[in-house]
């Protein structure tokens, strides 16, 4: 049985990296109730050190410019800890793997292609 918070960690070595970050788990989270998550702190350096959007397979959706997309947060590279952390709503509450994406530009296909460090994000979990 899960606490009322817990954490995940997704990391991704430079050489490797290509825009995603994913985590397979060899037992499903079976999540009861009402549960939400948010990037707590994420590690991330590019070229142009441009605000990153996080997309996440796992959350609810959010309205972007018209458009209904999967957002977990706003990345600014050059903060590794979000002081106030955003929360989004889990659509997904029993889960075997976590997809997470980023991109510079948000309606845009284009994950970013590469980062100048490893790529670390840890994930908070909450009840509500």
């Amino acid at each position: 049985m899960l606490n009322s918070s817990f954490y995940i960690t997704l990391h991704e070595s430079q050489q490797y990296f290509t825009g995603s970050l994913n985590a397979q788990f060899l037992k499903a989270y079976r999540l009861r109730g009402e549960w939400e998550v948010a990037i707590v702190t994420c590690v991330v350096h590019t070229k142009t050190n441009a605000v990153l959007w996080a997309f996440c397979d796992l959350v609810d959706y959010n309205n972007v410019n018209g458009v209904s997309m999967q957002v977990l947060d706003l990345i600014d590279p050059s903060v590794t800890k979000s002081s106030k952390p955003m929360y989004v709503k889990l659509i997904k509450k029993s889960f075997l793997s976590i997809n997470i994406q980023l991109k510079e530009k948000p309606l845009v296909d284009e994950l970013l292609s590469e980062s100048s460090s490893d790529v670390t994000c840890i994930l908070h979990f909450r009840k509500t």
